[in-house]
């Protein structure tokens, strides 16, 4: 019997390479895709195919429509088609108040989270089968109104939106659209664009007083895309030890 497919997008590091390994884990073909960090990529690959697994590496910039066409014929032509889409890729910029935020930053998270995201949600609404599972990373930014996190809270909410309605559209399908919202996990790119106080900070705030581990969100996300949640659909799961 042949393996289905997950299409993790931003899979080269943090969030996206958990939750890549966590679906081989679960039996999946991962199609690792990255931007940039093609070490990390290519690495992941080795691991999955020593564990016994089959992954492949795909460079495409997620922002960009014709990488994202190209990345969904290359991933259906090699690897069969695409079952699972999980929607991981996404930028966030060191915190500022609005008035003082850098435009280039905003634009920068418009393309990658919001634009690269509706590209990805097109190409799987045109390509999937019927059984197909889609899943979007969000944010608990978006309900937690968090001073300086303005911009970005304001990407992860189109997230939501764009994955709501589509929900709709799909509507006898067969196909299945959730999304998941952590809080701040311990990845690379929380580490980067928060300061040790900030992150100290958000502690304080968790009822479970600490962050998220990135296996944490990839069991959400294995989850979602399991026959155990055969019945969800649009659903916002957080993981975020109490935050929101």
């Amino acid at each position: 019997m042949q393996r289905e497919t997950a299409l993790v997008t931003g899979a080269g590091r943090g969030l996206g390479r958990a939750t890549a390994w966590r679906l081989h884990q679960d039996g999946y073909a991962i199609a690792v895709n990255y931007s940039q960090s093609s070490d990390a990529a290519d690495s992941l690959v080795r691991e999955i195919t020593a564990d016994g697994g089959v992954a492949r590496a795909y460079h495409a910039d997620i922002s960009n429509p014709q990488d994202v066409a190209s990345l969904f014929e290359r991933v259906c032509a090699e690897m069969g088609g695409v079952d699972v889409l999980v929607n991981n890729a996404g930028v966030s910029p060191a915190r500022a108040p609005i008035r003082d935020y850098d435009v280039n930053d905003f634009d920068r998270m418009l393309a990658v989270n919001v634009r690269g995201t509706f590209l990805a949600l097109q190409q799987a609404a045109r390509r999937m089968r019927s059984g197909g599972r889609i899943v979007s990373i969000s944010s608990s930014t978006v309900k937690l109104d968090a001073p300086g996190a303005g911009p970005y809270a304001a990407t992860k909410g189109a997230v939501e939106r764009l994955s709501a309605i589509l929900v709709k559209e799909l509507a006898g399908s067969g196909i299945r659209v959730n999304v998941v919202a952590p809080g701040l996990a311990l990845t690379d790119l929380v580490i980067e664009s928060n300061t040790e106080e900030q992150i100290e900070e958000v502690k304080q705030m968790i009822p479970m007083g600490r962050l998220a581990e990135p296996q944490e969100v990839a069991d959400a996300v294995a989850y979602l895309v399991s026959d155990r949640a055969s019945f969800v659909n649009g659903a916002v799961l957080s993981v975020n030890g109490g935050l929101v």
